[in-house]
């Protein structure tokens, strides 16, 4: 039993909570997720606990999973694991600064943009796409995108005398953050 305000009675009232499977559709699939709902003990209505997750989030949440695309939670970490701004991110995949703060607060994002954001976090492809956009980068992203990975990299020498890039393993420092270390 729960104390709350009733839309219905316009009082707050004790209200028994349940659980309700619902539908969703999410780009053409269709989501199930269950909802709490309250009946109020007075008027028995039944109506939405205000203190539930919104019904669309939960369901894109459902659907990330099914689809196997980022969170926002992961794709706010990995920018910020890089030391970026949503504008410095932005233009480090050619998307806008918008772009990338609505996918960070839970709009759902297109296929393409959640396969660039994650190309980006193989470090040969990062730092492709950092010497390819850099132009795009005001002086200070790009100081701290080599702050927080370019300086990672070194040049080795070959056996032939031909120096080549060679990425350290510290991609892990990003893996470890996306998961929550």
């Amino acid at each position: 039993m729960k104390n709350e305000f009733c839309p219905f009675c316009g009082k707050d009232r004790d209200c028994e909570m349940s659980r309700r499977a619902r539908t969703i559709r999410v780009r053409g699939t269709e989501i199930s997720v269950e909802l709490r709902e309250l009946t109020c003990n007075v008027c028995k209505e039944t109506f939405d606990d205000p203190m539930a997750r919104d019904p669309l989030e939960v369901a894109y949440d459902a659907y990330r999973d099914q689809e196997g695309l980022l969170c926002p939670f992961e794709i706010k970490a990995f920018r910020e694991k890089l030391k970026l701004s949503q504008k410095g991110f932005a233009d480090l995949l050619g998307m806008s600064p918008a772009t990338i703060s609505r996918y960070e607060t839970g709009a759902l994002q297109e296929p393409s943009h959640d396969t660039a954001i994650r190309a980006c976090m193989n470090p040969e492809f990062l730092q492709n796409q950092y010497e390819r956009r850099k132009h795009r980068l005001d002086e200070a992203q790009r100081d701290r995108l080599e702050d927080s990975f370019v300086s990672q990299l070194r040049v080795s020498t070959s056996v032939d005398g031909t120096s080549s890039k060679v990425v350290e393993p510290s991609i892990s420092n990003y893996e470890v953050a996306l998961n929550g270390g």
